[in-house]
């Protein structure tokens, strides 16, 4: 991306945003700034913030700029993502900072695998989200429904409860919210031992011959 000094605070950020807005990892809000590295070994807590101040936004990177050996050398600008990392952006950032040497700085990761992570964890929150809305409306004592009165829809508030006293229907929601299917990841001692006991309940049939008739029956 290119850009002139001279076209202040307000381009260099309208610029950026044009250039993350396809990507979906990205949560970058209109209050959020824009940290510039100012030197090379800087870590991510010495970032600095770029001053939306016209002089103060100039001074600074004409500063940061001077000290590059050329003056075509790029500058690295980072937007503020405040969209606060998932379990599995979490865990994957985790695992990739336990393979780095003691005493390294934490540094969120910045590849494709961590950005489609914080994806699937934006979504599922969206989704736990939608779960906690449909709930809260599922327990409220009064539902909205339209009907139609000389052609214009009128809502209208209904009691739920009253209405499923009248239709003689329980007292419970029949479309519970979506619940996460549970699946253990390994089969426990007692699942072990049925299947063993059907191979060994299969094995005597072979051998007793029965497996053979009942095959010969149903071919029959």
């Amino acid at each position: 991306m290119a850009f002139s000094v001279e076209e202040g605070y307000a381009v260099l950020k309208e610029k950026l945003r044009l250039l993350v807005k396809d990507d979906s990892a990205v949560n970058w809000p209109d209050g959020a700034g824009i940290y510039i590295k100012a030197t090379v070994n800087a870590r991510q807590s010495d970032y600095q913030r770029l001053p939306e101040n016209a002089g103060e936004f100039s001074r600074l990177l004409r500063k940061v700029w001077g000290r590059r050996k050329s003056p075509s050398q790029r500058l690295a600008l980072f937007i503020e993502n405040r969209e606060a990392p998932g379990p599995a952006s979490l865990e994957y950032w985790a695992t990739v900072q336990a393979r780095q040497s003691d005493g390294a700085p934490v540094i969120q990761p910045n590849n494709e695998t961590f950005r489609q992570l914080n994806y699937i964890d934006a979504r599922a929150r969206q989704h736990q989200q939608e779960v906690a809305a449909a709930s809260s409306a599922a327990n409220t004592e009064t539902r909205r429904i339209h009907i139609m009165i000389n052609g214009v829809s009128v809502p209208i508030d209904l009691n739920i409860r009253e209405v499923w006293a009248a239709l003689g229907l329980p007292g419970y929601d029949l479309r519970p919210p979506y619940r996460e299917r549970v699946v253990r990841a390994v089969a426990v001692p007692e699942d072990t031992a049925d299947i063993e006991d059907m191979a060994n309940d299969f094995d005597d049939d072979i051998e007793d011959g029965g497996g053979d008739n009942d095959r010969s029956e149903a071919v029959v």
